[in-house]
């Protein structure tokens, strides 16, 4: 996972802003290529707003690309305070180290530099993404809403117990700190970022974390959620939740591996992949990209003539530029559902 933004601070950011912010953070040494387009997308759509990458110091020297250029303000990991719970968590933690170089440990590490930056910076409204979402809304406009519905934390949730945050709102930097929090006091669990941030849902009931919606409610009054094991949700309502006030969805990574494929490290790549854990048989939808009112392309869900906007991709193949609005080289998302099209791999190179 990856971070970016390079600045100096005298006085906090929000006296300069009152757009919503988008953080992307990388941990690690060396920063994908691929970043660039989600970078340029989420500035695209988001022109006022403050897009920061987060990272190390070595990573942005050997970049494959200037991320000022690409529209976004760089902040060094090694800038960052260490919180007292960030130290508790490096100290206990339990997660695998040895996949792919560190992958589980900084995918949950990043939520500590996230609440540290927000902290420091007094940042309210903030949306995380992960550098292989692709954004295809203008924040701005849905942030009346998020107000009023999510006091701390959005996210996508594929299901009860498992979360995958390609993108999550966080409120206020409290919000962020309760996040951080818990991971720190449950750093004794093998547990990752996706199952820990389930678990945070399910340990307060109390509005902490919250579903953005996933699933339409056209979906939900057509079909079954059921995913490829048999299973059905605890509550399938939870899936559009405030769905009438932000009219849209978000992708929890099943639409994006659909229209895109799964990581080429994983398996065959192709259009069509259907995630087994996930609850949308998406051959049940369709798909066309459309515009928005600003006249910048984006893709649509269709159920029973209903079109839906997709307010963000996650590109599990991470063939991101096939899905950049601003070119004219995206990947038609309406193919003949009944084929499985191979698409374009990336090297292992490439995807690290």
């Amino acid at each position: 996972m990856s971070f970016t933004l390079i600045i100096f601070f005298t006085l906090p950011l929000f006296l300069f802003s009152s757009s919503p912010s988008i953080v992307f953070i990388h941990i690690g040494k060396k920063l994908p290529a691929y970043s660039e387009d989600a970078v340029r997308q989420a500035k695209h759509f988001n022109p006022k707003s403050a897009v920061y990458f987060l990272l190390n110091d070595e990573a942005y020297q050997t970049a494959p690309y200037s991320l000022e250029d690409a529209g976004a303000s760089v902040v060094f990991l090694e800038s960052l305070p260490i919180t007292t719970h960030h130290k508790k968590f490096k100290a206990h933690k339990k997660l695998n180290l040895e996949f792919r170089d560190g992958f589980w440990l900084f995918t949950s590490e990043r939520f500590f530099y996230l609440d540290s930056f927000m902290e420091q910076n007094g940042l309210n409204h903030v949306f995380h993404l992960e550098y292989d979402n692709m954004l295809y809304k203008n924040l701005e406009e849905i942030i009346p809403a998020l107000e009023k519905n999510y006091p701390e934390c959005g996210a996508t949730f594929l299901s009860h117990h498992f979360v995958v945050p390609g993108c999550i709102y966080f409120a206020t930097p409290k919000a962020a700190s309760n996040v951080a929090k818990f991971f720190s006091r449950n750093s004794k669990h093998n547990w990752h970022d996706m199952t820990m941030l389930a678990a945070y849902k399910n340990t307060h009931q109390n509005r902490r974390i919250e579903h953005l919606p996933t699933i339409p409610p056209q979906y939900l009054r057509l079909f079954q959620l059921v995913n490829l094991y048999g299973e059905e949700p605890l509550n399938g309502s939870l899936y559009s939740s405030h769905f009438d006030k932000l009219e849209g969805i978000f992708d929890a990574a099943t639409i994006g591996q659909y229209l895109g494929g799964q990581d080429p490290r994983n398996g065959k790549n192709f259009q069509g992949y259907k995630r087994e854990d996930s609850y949308l048989n998406l051959d049940n939808c369709q798909f066309e990209w459309s515009e928005d009112h600003f006249g910048k392309k984006i893709p649509l869900m269709i159920i029973d003539g209903d079109r839906i906007p997709i307010y963000n991709l996650h590109i599990h193949s991470k063939n991101l530029r096939a899905f950049r609005s601003d070119l004219e080289t995206r990947i038609p998302i309406n193919f003949n559902k009944p084929n499985a099209i191979e698409i374009g791999k990336l090297t292992s190179e490439q995807c690290l």
